[in-house]
């Protein structure tokens, strides 16, 4: 892909994903402000990346649908320029997307210690 073409995809999703965003928040059935969120908790480093449980931080409020108690966390060092972080509930089967329709990277050689995107988060809240 050209890089003008990347520089338009990049804005233009985060604008669906913040438009997407506030239209689950006038849907929401009570104040979210008050939900409690989910703690980080068990992680440990994968060959490329990290992986962790999400631990729902109190009552679940149930803004959106159901709250999960636990959910998997994989963040994975795709290139030097990507990762892929993915949640998902680990106790339920979903339909993901085949590789032979959405290639990934199979592997990253580059700089661990320093790549060009990092990942951060704060334990409690994530």
């Amino acid at each position: 892909m050209r890089p003008e073409k990347r520089a338009l995809i990049v804005p233009l999703l985060i604008s669906v994903i913040a438009n997407v965003g506030i239209v689950l928040a006038q849907n929401a059935t009570v104040n979210v402000d008050a939900c409690p969120g989910y703690n980080v908790t068990n992680v440990f480093n994968i060959r490329n990346g990290l992986k962790a449980d999400l631990v729902l931080a109190g009552k679940a409020c149930n803004a959106y649908g159901k709250d999960y108690e636990r959910l998997l966390l994989t963040v994975t060092y795709e290139t030097d320029n990507r990762i892929h972080i993915k949640i998902v509930d680990p106790s339920n089967s979903r339909y993901e997307v085949p590789e032979s329709v959405f290639p990934r990277p199979k592997s990253w050689d580059g700089n661990r210690d320093s790549p060009n995107i990092n990942f951060r988060y704060t334990k409690s809240p994530f």
